[in-house]
């Protein structure tokens, strides 16, 4: 016995219907499929979950002894709940010094037994434009907002075509939905489940590159330098320890991912930092042989394999400088 309404019969007379009237079918199922999406961004809206830049700062307390601050890496590369030591991290994508600066004068003060002061230590973090590129919800999260200095309408034609074209990256599912389960938000740590795919990741990694080059110049490196030996001179004023951490990256990043001349002048003030301040440590693990390619998302950030990895290996280094 058939229990299906729906039969070869049934199908072949519908697909005997005229074109119009099929078109007008689809694009009826296509309008409840966008409606379903725009229902549930606004029920996200609404039924807000603090994500883990919030979860960070409401983490802060005077029982905090360690402050990690730095890009993506950090938010992908380190959980802090594998730190023996009380720590936390706030981390901002296409973060500059100059923003770390904004970070440590609002919310150290909430931390007032810090020991130690892990900064992320990377090229990008020199040249960023301090009024580019920076997302607007991460300024709010970490409440820096009315400080960042803003240019033109928050949402441009342009952003709208760049979130647009990241859907392929972002690998949008049904799993991303609300009323699906998804990645678990922790203070300071939001992991990475993918891993390499060599023609995506190159492809995406020239673009970001042409649309770095474009939009950050080499003469923001003075403004970004000068912060960050604020940055160093105020923390050694507070006698906290200072850490500069440089996160692993695939040999293929560490090759092709940034400019010359941005690796030179990284070179440079590298150089000047450790004469300058001989008591600051430098932790390169850019180069570092336990970080296969399985342990990566992508070519220049941690996948969560990579990341319980390495906050291993960083909470063995931190207990060994403070205990």
């Amino acid at each position: 016995m058939n229990l299906s309404i729906f039969t070869f019969k049934h199908y072949k007379a519908y697909f005997s219907l005229p074109l119009k009237k099929i078109l007008s079918h689809v694009s009826s199922l296509m309008g409840v499929v966008v409606l379903v999406i725009i229902c549930n961004i606004f029920i996200k809206l609404i039924n807000h979950e603090p994500d883990f830049r919030e979860l960070a700062v409401g983490a802060l307390s005077s029982k905090t002894q360690v402050l990690m601050i730095g890009n993506s890496r950090l938010t992908n590369g380190i959980d802090p709940e594998q730190i023996k030591i009380p720590t936390v991290s706030l981390s901002v994508a296409m973060m500059n010094y100059i923003i770390a600066e904004k970070l440590i004068s609002r919310h150290l003060s909430s931390a007032p037994n810090i020991k130690l002061v892990i900064l992320g230590f990377h090229p990008s973090s020199l040249i960023y434009l301090p009024e580019k590129g920076f997302p607007i919800d991460e300024m709010k999260a970490y409440d820096i907002l009315d400080d960042h200095p803003k240019k033109g309408p928050l949402i441009s034609f342009k952003s709208l075509r760049e979130i647009l074209a990241n859907f392929y990256r972002w690998r949008i599912t049904p799993r991303n939905l609300y009323f699906s389960k998804s990645i678990e938000h922790k203070p300071g740590f939001f992991p990475k489940r993918g891993k390499i795919e060599p023609q995506r990741d190159l492809a995406e990694m020239y673009r970001r590159m042409k649309q770095i080059a474009k939009n950050h110049k080499i003469q923001s490196l003075q403004k970004n330098r000068e912060a960050l030996i604020r940055i160093l001179d105020f923390l050694k004023s507070r006698n906290i320890d200072i850490v500069l951490l440089q996160f692993p990256l695939h040999s293929i990043f560490i090759e092709k991912g940034l400019p010359s001349e941005w690796v030179e002048k990284f070179d440079q003030t590298k150089n000047i930092i450790t004469k300058r301040y001989q008591s600051i440590e430098v932790w390169d693990y850019s180069r570092w042989a336990k970080m296969k390619e399985e342990y990566f998302d992508n070519y220049d950030h941690l996948n969560e394999q990579g990341a319980k990895i390495f906050s291993k290996e960083i909470n063995e280094r931190i207990s060994k400088k403070l205990l």
